[in-house]
């Protein structure tokens, strides 16, 4: 399976796309999130073939067998960037961290998003510098809700975009 990159789009994207949160400017370069992928039970010839167990495919909470998309649009919902290499059993964290950009990023390769800019995702992700993530459980400040509430309005580009 393979993954196409958003990299050689960054600087265009960081351009185009920012939002005003209060009186903070936040710079987001993408929305990022997974989706289950149904595809057919694979046989017992292609899990050989695969070298990966039966039930690496099975999403137990879909009850659907497929594989894990995991993608980024940006602020015009354009997919910027996909990886499709993870069976349905992976979690969305997993699968973006091993993915090729998320291993970029993880290394500290700074010059993929300049300084000031993020991507956003939802809580199934693991915070990052470089990722914007929504602030889990009751949010007990004004604040902490007005950021939860413009994360959700930017996050929501994934969710709206064609698949």
């Amino acid at each position: 399976m393979q993954s196409f990159h958003l990299m050689k789009n960054v600087r265009r994207l960081q351009r185009d796309s920012s939002c005003r949160v209060g009186q903070v400017l936040i710079k987001i370069c993408l929305a990022v999130d997974g989706m289950l992928v149904w595809t057919v039970q694979p046989t017992a010839a292609d899990y050989e073939e695969l070298r990966v167990g039966e039930r690496q495919f099975h999403c137990a909470r879909k009850d659907k067998f497929g594989m894990n998309l995991m993608a980024g649009c940006d602020h015009m919902c354009r997919f910027r960037w996909a990886d499709i290499r993870h069976p349905g059993l992976t979690s969305d964290n997993l699968a973006f961290a091993t993915s090729d950009s998320g291993v970029q990023l993880d290394d500290n390769n700074t010059d993929i998003i300049k300084p000031g800019y993020t991507l956003v995702g939802d809580n199934a992700l693991v915070p990052r510098r470089w990722m914007a993530k929504p602030i889990p459980g009751h949010c007990t400040t004004t604040t902490d809700d007005a950021y939860n509430f413009y994360h959700s309005q930017v996050r929501i580009t994934i969710e709206r975009a064609p698949l």
